[in-house]
């Protein structure tokens, strides 16, 4: 996620009064707001910078770590998971299809294609993400000798529900202005 998407998506709150109960306002947490941002930014850059070291685009990436999960995937459920364009997956899901890295699965009689590694593609996919699964695991293991697992459970908790407000906030069902949020 580049630091544009992320500021897009806390921009609402510049007009809205958020309440959060016991007189607490929303600049109470402006210094765990920002630092979150900025590290997610900081994880953002350094996935940039694996991927263009790897000689791909940050969203192929993104596309090969979700399909090397060992589950099915849709288009569809890769492009709400990982919040990339739908132009931009099926861009890429035509490369890989054209590279003999993944094909669909047509036995499924359902509107949406499920996207299928083939044994090409996995090798491909290991030979990207190896490296970056180890930098990963030692990472984490150090950070889960300081911390507990319940980190990673709090960061996707953040995550969704600041999705939820977004979305809540981008449907119409407020309005922006003069808008207060009981949190």
């Amino acid at each position: 996620m580049t630091l544009v998407r992320i500021r897009s998506i806390i921009q609402y709150e510049f007009g809205i009064k958020f309440k959060m109960g016991r007189g607490t306002t929303l600049k109470h947490y402006r210094k765990e707001i920002r630092q979150v941002i900025v590290s997610v930014n900081m994880i953002d850059g350094i996935y940039d910078i694996l991927s263009k070291n790897r000689k791909i685009k940050q969203n192929m990436l993104a596309l090969l770590y979700a399909i090397d999960d060992g589950k099915l995937h849709s288009q569809t459920e890769i492009c709400e998971q990982w919040l990339i364009p739908r132009t931009t997956i099926n861009t890429i899901v035509k490369e890989c299809i054209n590279d003999g890295y993944i094909t669909f699965d047509t036995s499924r009689h359902t509107k949406e294609k499920i996207i299928c590694i083939t044994d090409k593609g996995k090798e491909y996919a290991q030979s990207i993400l190896k490296q970056i699964y180890e930098i990963e695991y030692r990472a984490m293991e150090k950070t889960l000798s300081k911390y507990s697992v319940e980190f990673v459970q709090a960061m996707k908790e953040f995550a969704d529900n600041l999705k939820f407000e977004i979305d809540h906030y981008t449907d119409g069902e407020q309005k922006m202005n003069d808008t207060a949020v009981n949190l």
